[in-house]
């Protein structure tokens, strides 16, 4: 009974947030305006600033998720999309679509995705050609092809004219430039899929956390768990930042901060990733479209400007 009423009074706070942050801006619109269609910031509410709170919800969950899975699988409080060469091979694709001047619909979103996808197979395919390979090589493997990418961004962009590289640097900002519900829907399966992949592999890496021998001994197939769970939830990660950009830090700071309410047991842990994610990146991307109105900062500067000193004192504590 208790928990039951602790997970409403979450979900309440969730909405109520969620609906501060929508009404919350460089003009603060009236409450009026999520019920009354002839209020004259109905479209503004629901055509743009719901979408955008929801998607920057949904990202942050898939972010924070992800980086909960990364510590996890490598027992490594600092692993997260950066670390592994997704960030990077995500903004190599939109950089290149950008640079090919593919303007279709969605060609930018499209062309990150695969250059995320290439990235995992070339962090596979590096580990696996080491014998033996443990956790180690993998996050080795991910720095490398994280270099790798850097140095191509790094040469498209010495191609491209004055304003592709504009549009190039602002990609790689990140954000949540959401217009309407068509980018809502895409990111749902994304943010269903790590969530349905954290629940069903929570009790493995409950047991790997205790150590690979003792894993081994309860029947979980270690290796293989390890290299499927940072397949999938590379694609998941993918997806989010195809759209928002490589936004930075969401993957640490919060599976951190979840670790100090639950320091064990993985369901707990991803659905307060998932939640906790989703408010830090609403709140972080409304402070973002608020500080410096009419003008727009990108949410990854801000995430980063909590992110860096957030990430040197986890390492200088380790």
């Amino acid at each position: 009974m208790k928990n039951k009423i602790l997970l409403i009074s979450g979900l309440l706070l969730l909405i109520l947030l969620l609906a501060l942050f929508a009404l919350a801006g460089g003009r603060f619109l009236s409450l009026s305006a999520f019920w009354k269609p002839e209020h004259s910031q109905w479209a503004l509410l629901w055509g743009l600033r719901i979408p955008r709170v929801l998607a920057a919800f949904l990202v942050g969950g898939i972010l924070a998720s992800g980086g909960l899975i990364f510590q996890s699988i490598f027992k490594n409080d600092l692993a997260s999309p950066f670390t592994l060469g997704i960030a990077s091979g995500a903004s190599c694709g939109a950089l290149l679509g950008i640079t090919l001047k593919l303007l279709f619909p969605g060609a930018t979103a499209l062309f990150a995705f695969a250059g995320a996808f290439v990235s995992v197979l070339l962090v596979l395919a590096v580990a696996a050609r080491v014998p033996h390979g443990s956790v180690s090589t993998i996050l080795l493997a991910g720095i490398a092809v994280n270099f790798f990418f850097g140095a191509v961004i790094l040469f498209l962009q010495y191609l491209s004219p004055a304003g592709d590289l504009a549009l190039s640097l602002r990609w790689m900002m990140g954000g949540i430039d959401v217009y309407g519900t068509k980018d809502l829907v895409i990111l749902l399966p994304f943010y269903a899929g790590i969530g349905i992949l954290t629940l069903l592999f929570a009790r493995h890496l409950d047991i790997l956390r205790l150590g690979e021998e003792l894993a081994l001994g309860k029947g979980v197939p270690v290796r293989k768990t390890r290299t499927w769970l940072f397949v999938w939830t590379s694609l998941f990660i993918a997806g989010a930042v195809s759209l928002a950009g490589p936004i930075g830090f969401v993957g640490i700071i919060i599976p951190h901060l979840a670790k100090l309410f639950f320091p064990w047991g993985h369901r707990r842990l991803f659905l307060l990733c998932l939640a906790g994610g989703g408010i830090f990146l609403a709140f972080t991307d409304t402070l973002a479209r608020t500080l410096f109105y009419p003008a727009e900062l990108p949410v990854g500067v801000l995430t980063a400007a909590v992110g860096v000193p957030f990430f040197l004192f986890k390492l200088i504590k380790r």
